[in-house]
């Protein structure tokens, strides 16, 4: 209840003047008055208050309604409840079956064998099964360390004369 200085009722429009003062003074922009209640709401259940006991303390029939209607998230709850989901997220990946194209060049020494999709992911062999195996190895081992990257579509690909596509199965 608001009171003016002797005690006495204010006139609503009197005090609603008075508090848009005291918003104007301290730089809050507007707000209604009753946007308070919301305000002290949000802050109690911050704090810890039980819902049943703010429901109470705000002259409500029900908790639910208290719940539905006064309290409000925050963007910083939201960002405290979602790292309780970081865990579920990183969750090492179990590779599945993919298959990635790998341009095989012939050179003088044997062959290159080029990853698309695994940057840096080159190696020179000069026997062509032992070097699929070496990349083959080597792109597993990037699977269980990190996200796979979808596998370009082997028809996406542009060849230099004298080169070719293996498909892995990984």
């Amino acid at each position: 209840m608001v009171t003016n200085p002797i005690g006495g009722y204010i006139e609503p429009r009197t005090f609603k003047d008075y508090y848009d003062e005291i918003l104007d003074a301290s730089g809050l922009g507007h707000y209604t008055f009753h946007a308070l209640r919301h305000t002290f709401a949000t802050r109690a259940m911050e704090q810890g208050m039980d819902a049943k006991t703010l429901s109470t303390l705000l002259g409500h029939y029900s908790v639910a309604f208290t719940l539905d209607t006064y309290t409000h998230v925050l963007d910083s709850q939201k960002h405290e409840e979602m790292k309780l989901m970081e865990d579920l997220f990183s969750m090492p990946t179990v590779p599945q079956n993919q298959s990635y194209p790998i341009i095989v060049t012939p050179s003088p020494n044997g062959f290159i064998l080029n990853s698309v999709d695994f940057e840096g992911l080159c190696l020179e062999a000069d026997d062509l099964q032992y070097g699929i195996g070496c990349i083959q190895s080597a792109i597993t081992e990037q699977l269980t360390k990190s996200h796979p990257p979808l596998p370009t579509p082997a028809n996406e690909l542009i060849l230099n004369a004298g080169e070719f596509v293996i498909i892995l199965n990984v």
